[in-house]
């Protein structure tokens, strides 16, 4: 069955987002390595898997991005090691050195990620030691790809379809909503975003606020876990502009970003992150002491209090 126009437009869309996402947030996480005492091999590729779209899409994801049975590769990110070896968007996936991938005969009646996750953890675990063998399907080929991957901080970053402003960090994954992707003009506004969700992790923040006995359900608005969260939300603030800036971005147009979302008034705007008066001055005091720093790339060196912050291995 041919997809309908909307299905392809939106697949389009969506594998553009899943793209820039992907793309950017392996630059912030390679760049930054060296902060993340827990950094671990980055393959620098994106798999998909088709139950992970509605059924509605599925034909478009079929036709657009390749995917069927195996889990398919819709994005290889450019200069990567894994582009040096040959990998391509939409390659199907077949194995990780002698692990089968999932394979997928009767796709879920909605959208399920079940088999995106077990795919990715897979390659997770099939780059623990820093290369992998990577069987692939061509066409009528099956080939085989021998890929050194590059240390990165932890981070599987994702576009979640959701009309809502949101970003979310749970200590693997780094989440941001289409809708939030959408509104940034450009790769540095992204990687804003981005490397905001991606301190949450490199902090542990997830892990204080759990040892903390901090509640982010309906009481997170309250009290001591208010306070407890906002202070996460500050050190994000302040280590993302470092991070972008430690990868090549440029902070004065991810504090564009910033201005530009704080106007959209209720983003972001709750007990738990501090009024944006205040946010944008914290991370503008950043962007100077960058500046008079005079350097560039990992060069740029974190204030003495954020650097103690970042966990030591193991912790």
């Amino acid at each position: 069955m041919e997809p309908s126009p909307d299905a392809s437009a939106i697949v389009k869309a969506l594998q553009a987002q899943d793209q820039a996402v992907e793309n950017a947030g392996y630059r912030l996480a390679t760049a930054n390595a060296d902060l993340c005492p827990d950094a671990r091999p980055d393959p620098a590729i994106l798999v998909q898997t088709i139950d992970q779209y509605r059924p509605v899409y599925r034909a478009a994801a079929v036709r657009i991005l390749g995917l069927g049975a195996w889990p398919g590769v819709t994005d290889v990110v450019p200069g990567s090691p894994a582009e040096s070896a040959g990998l391509r968007a939409g390659d199907a996936l077949t194995a990780v050195n002698t692990t089968p991938m999932p394979h997928i005969l009767a796709p879920a009646h909605d959208a399920d990620f079940t088999h995106t996750q077990s795919a990715r953890q897979l390659l997770i675990d099939g780059f623990a030691h820093g290369s992998a063998v990577l069987s692939v399907q061509r066409g009528d080929q099956a080939l085989a790809f021998d890929i050194s991957a590059t240390p990165a901080c932890i981070g599987l970053f994702e576009v979640v379809t959701d009309d809502e402003i949101n970003g979310e960090a749970d200590g693997l994954h780094v989440k941001v909503s289409s809708r939030l992707v959408a509104l940034t003009t450009d790769d540095d506004e992204l990687a804003a975003a981005l490397a905001h969700e991606l301190a949450h992790n490199i902090l542990h923040h997830r892990v204080r606020l759990d040892s903390e006995h901090v509640s982010r359900g309906l009481l997170s608005q309250f009290g001591r876990n208010a306070a407890h969260i906002r202070e996460t939300e500050i050190e994000a603030d302040r280590m993302g502009i470092y991070l972008l800036a430690r990868a090549g971005f440029s902070p004065d147009k991810a504090m564009a970003f910033w201005r530009r979302l704080s106007t959209r008034a209720w983003t972001f705007g709750d007990a738990t992150h501090p009024g944006w008066k205040n946010r944008l001055a914290l991370m503008q005091t950043e962007v100077d002491r960058i500046k008079a720093q005079g350097a560039v790339g990992r060069a740029i060196t974190l204030p003495e209090d954020l650097a103690r912050l970042i966990p030591q291995p193991g912790k």
